[in-house]
């Protein structure tokens, strides 16, 4: 898809541009003819300056750095609204995100070679959000629609970068998780429909972490939410069961199943009004992978396994990529153990 320059001008009159703009001769071009965007170069700053001029004759500047024009990623500005980027179209509902937008922004990388969020602008962002609880609904809102345009533009890399991003707000904002809650499971969706392992291993490891913190206070109430939950639970549940010709493919996506499903499990959210349907897929993927593995089952009655528990979050690793069937018999084993621990508060 062309990149699309959205302007709203006064909520009332948004227009949308449906054709690239193009530079030269120090505009910006596009298919409108009554929009004329200038711009001029200010080399000592290396700050690009665009004048928009709407047909009330009302002009904004907008400064936009050359890393920054030069990028398909979403640009905000809070000044007029302007939306320029490559495969996300602007609309009038952009406004009143800007300040949220342009700090989630900053935390992408701008080279390649980084691979994280860039720590310092995520720690704004975190305390931002802290400050002002209120605002993590927008942040939802904004890095869940970012995250379905990259997934369908196939940006790896800034989709994993979003996940990081959410996981980091689930960390320090879990106080506030119902705020953004819902965000964070369409999120962790979009992120599934990859088919990419690195980026579902990913999605786990955010679902994982939303597991340690939700209550199931939405589970029920809130249909919607609900029914992503159950959905999400129900795909890990397939990927627990996996079947490839590749082992070490087939073991990993298991792997990435129950250690999800185990977060399930083990979470407050299992004892709901829908704890029937979430064990309708946790139980069954569960004996698929003790099944598949009863010699190893065998061997650990004859020397069990340190029963001691271990934090839910340190449990799951996203840099080991080769896991054995065995590994994955024993992590089921411990999977039905939990289950059957944590007893139902209601009984």
């Amino acid at each position: 898809m062309a990149p699309n320059l959205g302007i709203n001008e006064n909520r009332r009159n948004f227009r949308q541009l449906n054709q690239s703009p193009t530079y030269s001769g120090g505009h910006l071009h596009t298919s409108s003819s009554s929009l004329k965007i200038p711009l001029s170069q200010h080399n000592s700053l290396q700050i690009t300056m665009i004048t928009v001029g709407s047909k009330n004759g009302n002009k904004c500047l907008v400064s936009l750095s050359n890393e920054q024009l030069s990028s398909d990623r979403p640009l905000y500005h809070s000044k007029i609204n302007l939306m320029f980027c490559t495969g996300a179209t602007g609309t009038a509902e952009t406004a009143g995100w800007i300040k949220h937008a342009t700090l989630i922004n900053n935390c992408y990388p701008v080279g390649p070679e980084e691979k994280g969020p860039r720590s310092n602008e995520l720690s704004y962002l975190i305390f931002y959000a802290n400050s002002k609880p209120a605002k993590l609904t927008k942040c939802g809102v904004y890095l869940d629609k970012r995250v379905s345009t990259d997934v369908r533009k196939r940006r790896k890399q800034d989709t994993d970068i979003s996940l990081q991003i959410i996981k980091a707000l689930l960390e320090e904002c879990n106080s506030n998780l119902n705020l953004f809650s819902k965000n964070v499971l369409k999120i962790i969706s979009a992120s599934l429909s990859t088919n990419d392992i690195d980026v579902i291993a990913r999605a786990a490891s955010v679902f994982i972490t939303f597991c340690s913190y939700h209550d199931g206070s939405t589970l029920g109430v809130d249909v919607e939410f609900t029914q992503i939950y159950e959905d999400l639970i129900s795909s890990f549940a397939q990927y627990a069961m996996c079947k490839d010709h590749n082992t070490t493919i087939e073991q990993r996506y298991r792997s990435i199943g129950l250690h999800a499903l185990r977060a399930t499990a083990t979470s407050n959210a299992l004892y709901t009004t829908n704890a029937r349907t979430q064990l309708q897929h946790i139980i069954p993927a569960i004996l698929y992978n003790l099944t598949d593995g009863l010699e190893t089952l065998q061997e650990a009655d004859l020397n069990p396994v340190n029963d001691e528990p271990i934090p839910q979050s340190r449990r799951f690793s996203l840099s080991v990529t080769t896991i054995s069937l065995e590994e994955n018999t024993i992590l089921a084993y411990h999977c039905l153990k939990e289950l059957f621990e944590k007893s139902d508060p209601s009984n």
